[in-house]
């Protein structure tokens, strides 16, 4: 009975045709950034839509009320990933040198 060599994992990589560079990767302030733009613009969507609502110019109160709820969602989101960052940074001027 013949036993095989296992292949490495670099070959399996290969063969799925996964990039193991860190080429195109962006950096956390860059990821952070996006996040923040990506909130302001649901909050502008949701503030544009209400307004729209309350002139008479839409009649979809349901698309209202969604654009409201993915505002607040994300702005929670954000508020997280703040909270996160000042405990880590917090736990980080706590260690001693």
């Amino acid at each position: 009975m013949r036993i095989d060599a296992i292949e490495g994992i670099s070959n399996t990589y290969e063969k799925l045709g996964v990039n193991n560079k860190i080429e195109g990767r962006k950096d956390f302030s860059e990821v952070l950034e996006l996040a923040l733009g990506d909130a302001k613009q649901s909050e502008l969507d949701s503030k544009l839509s209400t307004a729209e609502l309350l002139a008479g110019e839409s009649s979809a109160l349901h698309d209202v009320m969604i654009k409201a709820e993915k505002s607040e969602l994300t702005l929670n989101f954000v508020m997280q990933v703040r909270n996160k960052m000042i405990e880590a940074y917090d736990q980080v001027m706590k260690m001693q040198v």
